[in-house]
């Protein structure tokens, strides 16, 4: 039987150092609180699972990739963990992308890096921002930027999803393998993912069966194989 169930891509993209796992992991309980069941898969290289509620990771040599994403429950929404910069392939499974930001030079560097790399993979795509530790102000004229380069590279302007401040309360959440939007649900995170999850709901999303979904990273992965 062909699964017709319709499901929202969304790939998580930034630096790792800014706590992308933690992040998704929340985004994923704010969408839960809203009534939509969420997968989040990791499908980085050499990712190190820092919380005791890991996220599925895709096999770390890609075989028996069609039996690895059979066996996933469908879900109203995945969130993929990835970088085009060392595993490029599974961006042709997802139809919008969030990427995670902050004001340092460092993460604006590899913001710009993962999204000329986004642009060879994938093409004309959408793209929000989220800028993480960072407050409001310290994140205009990076958003600027980030905005002009996304037009170069990606033929889009990225809506901005808002600033989550440097609050320690999702990390430590992750770590333990709690919710903070359950367990902290007015700290300023947990309001600001609330907020950005509200946001990207308000976008029009684009959706694609389950099904097609499967076949679709199945292909990418089968191509990425040949040509290694």
């Amino acid at each position: 039987m062909v699964n017709v169930r319709a499901v929202r891509c969304v790939g998580v993209v930034g630096p790792r150092d800014l706590g992308l796992e933690g992040l998704a992991e929340a985004l994923a309980d704010a969408w839960q609180q809203r009534g939509r069941s969420v997968l989040v898969l990791e499908m980085r290289p050499r990712a190190a699972k820092g919380s005791q509620s890991a996220p599925e990771e895709l096999p770390a040599d890609g075989a028996d990739l069609a039996g690895w994403l059979t066996a996933l429950p469908p879900a109203d929404v995945v969130l993929g963990l990835l970088d085009p910069t060392e595993r490029a392939w599974p961006c042709l499974g997802y139809d919008e992308f969030v990427m995670v930001a902050s004001g340092r030079p460092e993460h604006l560097t590899r913001a710009y890096a993962q999204l000329k790399a986004l642009s060879a993979t994938a093409g004309r795509t959408s793209c929000h921002v989220l800028f993480n530790r960072t407050a409001d102000a310290a994140a205009v004229l990076p958003m600027q930027n980030i905005q002009q380069t996304a037009r170069r590279f990606l033929g889009c302007v990225p809506e901005a999803l808002g600033c989550l401040p440097d609050d320690t309360i999702l990390m430590q959440a992750s770590r333990l393998g709690r919710s903070a939007v359950e367990s902290h649900p007015r700290s300023p995170a947990v309001r600001a993912i609330r907020l950005a999850v509200e946001r990207l709901d308000s976008m029009a999303p684009r959706t694609t069966d389950w099904s097609a979904w499967l076949q679709r990273l199945t292909r990418a992965g089968q191509v990425s194989r040949a040509q290694a």
